[in-house]
């Protein structure tokens, strides 16, 4: 019964998503793929264009430790707003089409990565600045956690050096380890009785009652033949 019930943290992390998933319903695939198309290129460039843009900010905020996430978000805003500048003037290109079916439902899992995006974002910005035993009981007990934070660890990975070195006070791979121990904490489904993970041939009862079975199939065999 234990693994029926959902944790109200993942209820509501599910509901957070669906409600991405439908906002990008209406919304359409085309509008929806170049939201994200612009949050991607600004990320990237943003990622990219940080080493020479802090350089002209550490000497406007010297004693800002944080100069980094600035750069990247001054860089992320201006670029995500130019994209969007652009696709809006496509779509006037395309003119108001009816939306279908097949639009909307891809639209739909556009919205729904987005929102499982937005919260894979938030888990990492807060396993950055909080420790584990920081956590509030109501995150500590999610059952999706583990899934989310191996998603979100993967992704910081592929991160440029540079930034990486920024959240040294929590290494990857202690997130990964985390991770590991709270997937083998979950409560799983439990094997049935008479069966363990040794069990990998026939018992006899099982093999006596095959033997039965082949006994009928054969007769019917020869009076085909």
């Amino acid at each position: 019964m234990d693994i029926l019930t959902i944790d109200p943290t993942d209820l509501v992390i599910l509901i957070i998503i669906f409600c991405f998933g439908l906002f990008s319903l209406f919304r359409g695939f085309t509008k929806e793929l170049i939201s994200i198309l612009s949050w991607i290129f600004a990320i990237l460039l943003a990622i990219s264009f940080t080493p020479f843009v802090l350089s002209k900010i550490q000497v406007v905020l010297p004693s800002i430790s944080l100069r980094p996430l600035i750069a990247g978000v001054l860089i992320a805003l201006v670029v995500y707003i130019l994209f969007r500048i652009i696709g809006s003037l496509f779509q006037k290109k395309l003119g108001k089409a009816n939306i279908s079916a097949i639009d909307r439902s891809l639209g739909f899992l556009l919205g729904v990565a987005k929102g499982f995006a937005l919260v894979c974002i938030t888990i990492f910005i807060t396993k950055t600045f909080l420790n584990e035993t920081e956590y509030p009981s109501w995150l500590r007990t999610s059952k999706s956690l583990p899934l989310i934070e191996s998603t979100t660890m993967f992704v910081a990975s592929q991160l440029p050096m540079y930034l990486r070195k920024n959240f040294e006070q929590k290494p990857i791979d202690s997130f990964k380890t985390e991770t590991k121990m709270k997937f083998e904490s979950l409560n799983l489904p439990k094997l049935k009785q008479g069966y363990s993970h040794k069990d990998t041939v026939y018992n006899e009862k099982q093999r006596l009652l095959m033997d039965k079975e082949f006994r009928k199939i054969k007769p019917s065999q020869n009076k085909l033949q």
